[in-house]
């Protein structure tokens, strides 16, 4: 007889024991040359990926200005992004071995008030706040293949930020590049002929497969490290900002005007709005659907939105939309294919919503999409793999085969379709793809089970070479991510109750979030002792990560890889410290949208931390490195109940919740749209009311509407600007409240 999950546990042995875009190959490698700007009002748009964002002056939203957004997340590097991360882009005309001929970077700066006292430095590099540069990695990541010249360590610079530059300020810095070698620059910092802010420069090494190279608390210093390389200048990967520590803390950095060249660097061209867009065909094209237009001579590039509603300039300027995609003026090819996967059969068909904005060559973008939008209606798009609500049988059979130490799928349908990790439905993460799908694949079946609160994972992985473990830490959790091993990102919430979350932009967490909102890390690791390690990460240090307490993980090694069964009560992800509401599952019927990922680490050696290979499930345009502690990252994915239909048989568009969505555009003058859903016919109210709590208007009087989609009109004309509050009532069963600003 079963027990529920409060009292349930494995027995100590195994208790130790869908905005699928497929992103075109990469271009060829970008040189930039003597002088290259990054950021005015917008990013270059040669920088392929951006980990930031472009947001209002901090300082003075009201002026139009823009800036780039750094945002803290514990030991995250937040950069513009020159992919692929094994090749980067050529800064070697930048630089010389003499400190008097390097080009110089220029930017303002704004640091958060919120990190004064945090991240303060040590000689080393270690638990740093900074500027910095990494250059390209590959190879394995392992000790001997760094040491025999076989790997390719990501080598950091760094220029530390100092605490008298953390007061929410803009700062004007002009930083002259360091010499290009560690030897240069050290002689000079000898000779005293840097410039004062060009000292500020350190060459700080690697941190590879979990030890540091000529830093970081490595044995040896700096370029007496047999493992040390010279910082590669001609492949520099990414550029930004470096928390080199974790305190669970906000804030971030801004920067501004950001550029690499001299005085006489002329910023004029990277200001000012291309012309509107205009001439975009949208069209359903198989399971794809197709976004093309003309390439104008006179712009830089092109952004492409989406979204489950209308996309406006008024939305966009709100930043309610995240980007799809972008397209450079030099690419070969003027169009995007949206592979989009509906989350659940039940949401098919789903109709997308597309725009697509012109941009300068220095990223300022036009946002009047009055004639670049349209809709798509296509009934072929895939339907995505989905968590699923396995009954209490299935579970039994899962806690049975566990118990054994037998690996079997039983217990998943077998018509289940599995999230397919591999070549065609991948980024590369924190390292480089795989050359093919037999080094490094993975086919991955996730379920849940109301009654016991647990989840399920059976894995079927490609692997030619199998990297363990060794199992002897005092924290092989930790550690594990260096070596064959299968991550998850995992969020509690449903992303449409999140503020700035949808369906096909995801979470908007740049950071773990916490309590209602919680994210969670979880690492899946077969050690060599022949154990198994069941990890979870809620915030970094003891308060919140460790071994998953009840859970249980079995391996068995196939003629192509292997494959393991794992079991996770997720009332365990949550730890005291962190304040944690525990995941609540979708009704039988009903449908939950998480935010989800899946990770694939793979070693081809047998030293420490062998890791060459990482990838991600996630094919959004912003997933890459850092995506662990990073859920925007991170795709939309269904936790479907046991009861909830497959599909929508008479090919409408129904609702299973109750919803009251937000009105666009918004802000608004004076007139905006506000859509509700309705899972069933029922008694509705809606009105809006001022800041003080009295009705202004009344839209809806007691009117029974039927099941469905419902949208309203909202003139606000003879109203004065400010904030209002839009609220419904549906019977009894459900009442909601969101907030509106009209601007006049």
């Amino acid at each position: 007889m079963r027990v529920t999950a409060t009292s349930r546990w494995l027995s100590p042995l195994f208790m130790i024991a869908a905005m699928a875009i497929w992103a075109a190959p990469a271009s060829a490698q970008i040189d930039l040359g003597e002088e290259f700007i990054f950021f005015v009002d917008g990013v270059n748009v040669l920088v392929p990926a951006n980990q930031g964002s472009v947001v209002a002056d901090p300082v003075d939203g009201s002026s139009g200005n823009k800036a780039l957004s750094f945002p803290y997340g514990d030991w995250a590097s937040v950069s513009l992004a020159f992919e692929p991360i094994d090749t980067g882009a050529d800064m070697s005309a930048m630089v010389s071995e003499d400190p008097a001929a390097t080009k110089t970077l220029y930017l303002k700066l704004l640091v958060d008030p919120a990190m004064a006292g945090r991240g303060s430095c040590t000689e080393t590099g270690d638990n740093c706040m900074s500027i910095s540069f990494f250059d390209a990695i590959g190879g394995g990541q392992d000790r001997a293949s760094l040491e025999s010249g076989a790997g390719d360590p990501q080598m950091r610079l760094k220029w530390f930020i100092p605490e008298d530059l953390k007061d929410g300020q803009w700062h004007e810095l002009a930083i002259p590049l360091p010499p290009s070698t560690l030897a240069a620059l050290e002689d000079a910092r000898t000779a005293g002929s840097l410039d004062a802010m060009q000292a500020g420069w350190k060459y700080t090494g690697a941190w590879a497969g979990g030890f540091g190279v000529g830093c970081c608390g490595s044995a040896d210093a700096l370029d007496n490290d047999p493992a040390w390389q010279e910082f590669q200048w001609d492949k520099v990967s990414w550029f930004g900002i470096h928390y080199d520590f974790a305190d669970g803390g906000g804030g971030g950095v801004f920067m501004d005007d950001v550029y690499i060249g001299d005085a006489s660097t002329d910023l004029a061209a990277g200001a000012g709005a291309p012309a509107a867009m205009s001439g975009v065909t949208f069209a359903a094209d198989g399971s794809a659907n197709r976004i093309e237009w003309t390439h104008n001579p006179d712009f830089g590039g092109y952004k492409i939105y989406a979204d489950t509603a209308p996309i406006t300039k008024e939305r966009l300027d709100a930043g309610e939309i995240g980007a799809l995609g972008s397209v450079a003026f030099n690419a070969s090819e003027f169009a995007l294919d949206h592979n989009f996967e509906v989350p659940h059969g039940s949401m098919a068909p789903l109709d997308l919503y597309y725009a697509v904005t012109s941009q300068s060559q220095f990223g300022v973008e036009n946002t009047d999409v009055s004639a670049s939008s349209g809709m798509v209606a296509n009934g072929e798009l895939a339907v995505q793999a989905f968590i699923m609500e396995l009954d209490n049988d299935a579970a039994d059979a899962i806690f049975a085969n566990l118990s054994s130490g037998v690996v079997a799928a039983d217990g998943f349908p077998a018509s289940a379709v599995p999230f397919g990790l591999n070549l065609s439905h991948a980024k590369a993460g924190d390292g480089p793809l795989p050359p093919d799908d037999a080094d490094a694949s993975a086919d991955v079946w996730v379920g849940f089970n109301r009654e016991f609160e647990e989840i399920y994972v059976y894995a079927e992985v490609k692997d030619d070479f199998l990297a363990r473990h060794p199992g002897t830490s005092t924290c092989n959790g930790c550690e594990t991510w260096g070596y064959d091993s299968m991550e998850f990102g995992w969020g509690s919430y449903d992303v449409r109750d999140v503020d700035g979350g949808s369906i096909l932009g995801g979470s908007p967490h740049q950071d773990y979030g916490r309590g209602d909102e919680s994210d969670h890390q979880i690492r899946i690791a077969w050690l060599a002792t022949g154990e198994s390690s069941t990890f979870v990460s809620s915030i970094t240090g003891a308060e919140g990560e460790g071994e998953i307490t009840g859970s249980g993980t079995v391996f068995e090694e196939t003629a192509d890889g292997y494959r393991f069964l794992s079991l996770m009560p997720w009332n365990s992800f949550v730890f005291p410290s962190t304040g944690d509401a525990p995941f609540v599952p979708p009704a039988a019927a009903d449908v939950k949208l998480i935010p989800f990922n899946i990770a694939l680490n793979d070693g081809d050696g047998d030293g420490q931390n062998p890791r060459d290979v990482q990838m991600i499930w996630s094919t959004k345009a912003n997933a890459g490195g850092g995506w662990w502690n990073t859920p925007a990252q991170w795709l939309t994915v269904a936790v479907a109940g046991s009861a909830a239909p497959t599909a929508n048989e008479d090919g409408s568009d129904v609702p299973l919740n109750y919803a009251l969505g937000q009105n666009y555009p918004n802000p608004f003058n004076p007139s905006t749209t506000i859509d509700f859903t309705l899972p069933t016919a029922e008694n509705v109210n809606l009105s809006v009311y001022n800041v003080l709590g009295q009705k202004v208007a009344t839209l809806i009087d007691g009117e029974v509407m039927a099941a469905g989609q419902h949208q309203v009109q909202f003139n606000a004309i003879n109203l004065t600007s400010g904030m209002y509050l839009v609220k419904m009532d549906a019977g009894t069963a459900f009442s909601q409240t969101r907030s509106m600003m009209l601007l006049k």
